[in-house]
């Protein structure tokens, strides 16, 4: 929609967000029925140096209302109280509501909040020190307006970390130009149950290990888990490629 920054979608419902003088306001629209919401009420934080804010976008079922998240991260707070903000709204709420209990972030999550069941879900550092900083997931109940952080599988690093969805479930994974690893928490909000799907090498793909820009994208998988549909792509302005990876004999069995 013109004017707005699409920052998700869910069940089918867009959300954008529009920058103004006073800060900034949320617009949900329908592309198929071109039902478009009023305009939120104006999200706005106080003022601080280097301020980068990232939103969120799920449903409640509780509630039956569509909710954004709000996260603002100030770079050069000199007060660490005041370092992290996350405020939520509720469509046809009279205001964005602070959402408490938030950890310190050290830096902001690389995409929007990735929703799953009545929660929104990012990858960040917390902490207030880079030497007591960790990488975890952040999980936000829209139902309860509460955040936890859940721990993610062992020897994770922040760089090169995706999460999403995959077969119903909380996914991550970590593309490192030579191999890629992904792994399934087979029970929501329990980081023990962690198990790996995939591990397997660029050269099984027929990809130069180390190629510049070069991104690898987990599409679906089989029923048996023999077989994986991957989204590759060189470089942002080349076409993507889909290779159908067969892991049980590590195989490339097609490269459309």
């Amino acid at each position: 929609m013109p004017g707005y920054h699409l920052v998700g979608s869910c069940n089918g419902l867009h959300c954008g967000v529009s920058e103004v003088p006073e800060g900034y306001c949320v617009c949900l629209w329908n592309k198929a029925t071109r039902v478009i919401s009023r305009e939120s009420p104006t999200l706005s934080f106080s003022p601080g140096i280097g301020r980068r804010i990232m939103f969120g976008f799920g449903y409640d079922p509780s509630s039956d209302k569509y909710k954004v998240v709000a996260i603002a991260l100030t770079m050069l707070s000199l007060d660490v109280s005041e370092k992290t903000k996350m405020k939520v709204y509720g469509a046809g709420d009279s205001s964005w509501r602070n959402l408490k209990g938030f950890p310190v972030l050290w830096t902001l999550p690389k995409v929007g909040g990735v929703y799953l069941s009545g929660t929104l879900n990012w990858v960040v550092i917390i902490g207030k020190e880079t030497i007591h900083s960790e990488i975890v997931i952040i999980s936000v109940d829209l139902e309860k307006e509460t955040c936890i952080s859940l721990f993610l599988p062992d020897d994770f690093c922040i760089f090169d970390t995706n999460i999403g969805v995959f077969r119903d479930s909380l996914c991550v994974w970590q593309d490192r130009n030579t191999n890629l690893g992904l792994w399934q928490m087979r029970k929501f909000g329990d980081d023990k149950s962690w198990i790996q799907l995939i591990n397997f090498s660029y050269l099984h793909l027929n990809i130069c290990p180390y190629e510049e820009k070069s991104m690898i994208l987990p599409l679906c998988m089989s029923n048996n888990g023999d077989f994986f549909m991957l989204k590759f792509t060189r470089n942002a302005d080349d076409e993507y490629q889909t290779i159908l990876y067969n892991q049980r004999d590590a195989l490339n069995d097609f490269n459309l």
